[in-house]
């Protein structure tokens, strides 16, 4: 156990500075960073399924991926944030949910096609697999798009990070008291090594860091939003880490890949971020600014 600590440390400190370098050069340097972590998330859905005997078409589904944040990156490259901001993102995210219904809606007739040769099933779980990683990622590009969109995606990264580093630790060293979650209308345990006591280490080692960020005055947002903020970041991302944890336990394996020593693979480390970064980017467009 101390050494799978230690390994997910080494692989934190190389891995987090190079992620807040491109974090922090924004443009296509981070469009590029949100591309290959949401086309190495389908390549592990693909993986997954495969495992399990499904014959997804890995190529469709990754082509899909790229094209979601590609035309992310475009649409909202095509209005200012001032403009933007000031009607509150209605317009930019009227087109995002119109392109996400024109983008499902094709590649449901494209499966249909190609039925035959794989399968009704197979063919929606290709469509999930290029949509699921990339829908919810692309709402990083939109943060980031922001006036203080720097600050947002840093103060995001870091409070989920902190959460979930000290939940694994605490849990793992003095956890007793497990859980014990299951899978909806299943026997099967959804993450059956968290702990309360990790549950929550992470959530008051989270609070703690987001007060001092707020007295050093390195976000500007207030004391309260800041602390609400905090907790959803923290709870929705435990669920997610739950919600992927079922996944992965309902195709039998435990990581979903081995991309990353310590950690398992990228869905393994997203699953925080994907509906956070959704409900961090509506909180902020509809309470903060």
């Amino acid at each position: 156990m101390i050494k799978n600590i230690k390994l997910r440390f080494v692989t934190t400190f190389i891995g987090l500075p190079i992620l807040g370098l491109m974090v922090w050069l924004g443009g296509y340097f981070f469009l590029v960073t949100i591309a290959i972590i949401s086309v190495w998330g389908t390549i592990e859905i693909c993986f997954l399924c495969s495992k399990k005997g499904f014959d997804i078409i890995k190529s469709f589904a990754v082509c899909m991926a790229i094209g979601i944040v590609l035309i992310t990156h475009s649409i909202a490259g095509l209005f200012p944030d001032s403009i933007v901001l000031g009607q509150r993102s209605l317009l930019l995210t009227t087109w995002h949910w119109i392109f996400i219904v024109i983008v499902t809606c094709y590649s449901v007739w494209q499966t249909r096609q190609i039925k035959s040769a794989i399968g009704w099933r197979n063919s929606k779980l290709t469509l999930s697999a290029g949509l699921c990683p990339a829908i919810f990622l692309f709402f990083m590009i939109l943060i980031r798009t922001m006036d203080q969109g720097l600050q947002f995606i840093i103060f995001m990264l870091t409070i989920i990070w902190v959460a979930d580093t000290l939940a694994y630790i605490v849990g793992s060293l003095w956890g007793k008291h497990k859980l014990m979650l299951k899978i909806p209308f299943t026997q099967i345990m959804m993450s059956p090594n968290k702990t309360w006591e990790g549950l929550i280490a992470g959530i008051s080692s989270a609070l703690a860091v987001a007060i001092v960020i707020h007295f050093l005055d390195l976000i500007s947002l207030k004391l309260q939003d800041i602390i609400l903020l905090t907790l959803i970041l923290v709870i929705f991302g435990f669920i997610g880490d739950l919600l992927e944890s079922s996944f992965k336990r309902l195709f039998g394996v435990k990581d979903s890949g081995t991309l990353l020593p310590g950690h398992g693979g990228i869905l393994d480390k997203v699953d925080s971020f994907v509906l956070n970064a959704i409900i961090m980017y509506y909180y902020l467009i509809w309470i903060v600014l």
